[in-house]
């Protein structure tokens, strides 16, 4: 019996309807099982090259993080070096350098004198009591020098007065003392011999 529902659709029609369905079903098939997976595979390829250039770069970082410890740590004891206190507070040479930044500045060296040093751990302070005379711009320029000096040193206990009757005819000169305190290293303590 012949279907009455659909009287004028051909069974060839039907049958080449159902072929195109089945051909068109098998190319999608095929087109993503291989070129789908080619595509796959390309992009496997290409994420394993980009782990390996990671890791290359890891490596490349770890060896400059390396290299840059190596340099920090060389810069480190450079500069723990280049601050290290004297082994011996250089007096006189700092004295010397005081009294020709004293003519150079128009300034009179009256008295310098050493007072005991101290101790403290680690450090020697070895101290000089001085007194100069010259008119107050001419002592503050002085002091400006001296302060800017390249040694371990301190300048303390400042007092500036009227001048006394050595300048009676200058008034204008005044008196300065102050303590210079120059700093060491302690030096190492003497081993006895025989001692292990």
């Amino acid at each position: 019996m012949v279907n009455q529902r659909f009287p004028s659709i051909s069974l060839w029609v039907i049958d080449s309807l159902g072929v195109g369905l089945v051909l068109t079903c098998a190319i999608l098939f095929f087109w993503s099982a291989f070129m789908g997976g080619r595509d796959s595979s390309l992009s496997i390829e290409r994420l394993q090259r980009d782990v390996v250039e990671i890791r290359q770069d890891g490596s490349r970082l770890r060896a400059l993080r390396d290299d840059l410890r190596k340099a920090l740590q060389t810069h480190q004891i450079e500069l723990a070096a280049e601050g290290n206190l004297p082994r011996e507070a250089p007096v006189d040479e700092y004295l010397h350098e005081l009294a020709q930044l004293a003519t150079r500045h128009a300034v009179e060296v009256r008295s310098q004198s050493p007072l005991p040093p101290r101790t403290y751990p680690g450090l020697v302070e070895h101290r000089h009591a001085y007194e100069v005379s010259g008119r107050f711009v001419d002592l503050v320029r002085w002091m400006r020098s001296v302060e800017a000096l390249d040694r371990w040193a301190d300048v303390g206990y400042w007092t500036i007065s009227a001048s006394n009757n050595t300048h009676a005819n200058e008034p204008w000169v005044r008196n300065a003392r102050f303590s210079i305190s120059l700093f060491s290293a302690p030096s190492e303590p003497a081993t006895s011999a025989g001692r292990s």
